[in-house]
């Protein structure tokens, strides 16, 4: 089967990336690659605007439109993780393919990995993930949804996936190389335990449960995009 490339990657520097979808415009197309695709649908946006209305057809719309339109409810930590749990499985070395148990530890700290990165993601890659989420029906606040995407691209466009992981590495990190006081990590760990739902007193000791899923989220670090499964349970 001869492989189709994309048109604006051989423009640009002559790379042979595989397209995904065909732009045509009149008597002319163009086949790109995900990356192409959602710049040059900026660019017709940008360019020609979403079209206004006739006055009859707006009156319509708005006679036929509800009152006021309730915002979807944002997925409580507990539902999102209920949710990582049934599509993505294990990545530990030793237990990868295996399902996740949400009552695990193991299972809390890669789950509050992916629910750090979907919260911390680079503009260029939440907007390719939006688009892709809606062409695939899937929730984009979820967390689950986000290693998928990335599970795909891994997988379809590797040089994009790479892209996104050296982006979200760059992030700037804390400079000092000395170690942190009692209370300096006292005050991370409590501020990562309310940042992924877990609940934990303003003063005092803080549960070894949530002291055990801090350093397990922070002590394993990520492990390489490109060997994590992404497979759905």
């Amino acid at each position: 089967m001869e492989k189709v490339v994309c048109d604006g990657c051989l423009s640009k520097d002559g790379t042979q990336t595989e397209a995904t979808e065909t732009l045509n415009l009149g008597d002319r197309s163009w086949d790109l690659c995900l990356e192409h695709s959602v710049r040059f649908s900026q660019y017709l946006v940008d360019a020609l605007g979403t079209g206004l209305p006739d006055e009859e057809t707006e009156a319509e719309t708005e006679a036929q439109a509800p009152s006021a339109v309730a915002e979807p409810e944002e997925p409580t930590p507990d539902v999102d993780l209920a949710d990582y749990v049934l599509r993505i499985t294990d990545s530990r070395p030793a237990s990868k393919g295996k399902p996740l148990d949400a009552n695990t530890q193991a299972a809390q700290a890669q789950w509050s990995r992916h629910r750090e990165r979907l919260a911390a993601l680079p503009d260029k890659e939440r907007t390719d993930y939006e688009k892709w989420c809606a062409a695939e029906g899937k929730d984009a606040r979820l967390t689950a949804s986000h290693v998928e995407f990335r599970g795909f691209m891994w997988a379809n466009f590797p040089h994009m996936a790479r892209t996104y992981a050296d982006a979200m590495r760059s992030t700037p990190q804390r400079q000092d190389a000395g170690p942190l006081s009692e209370r300096e990590r006292n005050r991370a760990v409590r501020q990562w335990a309310r940042a992924n739902g877990f609940d934990v007193p303003a003063r005092g000791r803080i549960p070894m449960a949530v002291s055990h899923a801090y350093r397990l989220a922070h002590e394993q670090g990520e492990t390489a995009d490109s060997q994590e499964s992404h497979t759905a349970a």
